[in-house]
């Protein structure tokens, strides 16, 4: 094969032409067609990878935003709880100012149950002695009709 001149001109050195086989100009052809094929392939994984971050970049949106739905939700759930939690402790209060009324009530029935026993002692002693005195009464009456009816039948 005849061997093919380049020159190249440059003006820091000083050098003449130098010979360039076949075999080189085809080895230079194969990595240039290697070259193109290798930087095709660059573009495809690069769009490639452009549009798995478009697609990552999709997915991060719609996550942020359920995120934000979720979080929103759970703040709203947290009012709530909160508010629901303040009307157990108003509850609490109301129920513990009853029990507090109630036992004073009850202190106030069991006293005024004390005083009615005491009462119901006092009536039933007093009731009792007035049944005595009358029954002594009455036996002193009923001797006293014997006494009349005795002079009554003496005096007939």
């Amino acid at each position: 094969m005849p061997t093919i001149m380049t020159f190249v001109h440059r003006t820091d050195l000083p050098k003449g032409p130098e010979g360039i086989s076949t075999a080189a100009l085809q080895e230079q052809e194969g990595l240039r067609t290697r070259l193109a094929s290798l930087d095709a392939e660059l573009r495809s994984l690069s769009d490639a990878v452009a549009a798995a971050r478009r697609d990552a970049q999709t997915s991060i949106d719609a996550s942020r935003q359920e995120t934000k739905k979720a979080l929103d939700g759970l703040a709203e759930d947290v009012s709530t709880t909160r508010k629901f939690m303040l009307q157990i402790a108003q509850l609490a209060y109301l129920n513990q100012e009853m029990n507090a009324e109630n036992a004073s009530v009850l202190k106030k029935a069991a006293a005024a149950s004390q005083e009615s026993a005491a009462s119901s002692a006092k009536i039933a002693e007093s009731m009792r002695q007035l049944s005595d005195h009358l029954a002594a009464q009455l036996k002193e009456l009923a001797s006293r009709l014997d006494g009349i009816q005795n002079r009554i039948t003496n005096i007939k």
